[in-house]
């Protein structure tokens, strides 16, 4: 394993120290800290996404093209495929379940669906 800035040489990631006191962290704790900096690393790279596709579409635009052929032909053969067809309609199905679930709540579509509902009535 190549040491990284986050670790120290020659110390387990459970060894390490977790300031001036010098004390050990439970595993666990080593684990969630470095999926937090996994996750920051993964958010910097998505903000500058952007950037970085613009700059690579001005150095090499025919590559950026021939890209974007590709991959729409490989989703134009997945998804134009009846198998395609079938697993973004799962895909699709758990997805809004997953999110009627979440923050959004079947109580607040069905309240706002009656309150459309009313207004279009009264109108």
């Amino acid at each position: 394993m190549n040491p990284t800035d986050l670790e120290q040489p020659g110390t387990a990631p459970h060894e390490r120290s977790s300031g001036p006191s010098g004390g050990r962290r439970p595993r666990a704790s080593a684990d969630a800290e470095r999926r937090k900096l996994e996750i920051a690393r993964l958010r910097d790279v998505t903000r500058n996404l952007g950037a970085q596709i613009e700059q690579q579409v001005g150095k090499r635009p025919y590559l950026a093209i021939g890209a974007a052929a590709g991959i729409g032909f490989a989703l134009g053969s997945v998804f134009g495929s009846r198998l395609g067809q079938v697993l973004l309609a799962v895909g699709l199905g758990y997805a809004l379940k997953n999110a009627l679930a979440g923050e959004i709540g079947v109580e607040r579509i069905q309240a706002g669906l009656e309150k459309l509902t009313g207004e279009a009535g009264s109108g």
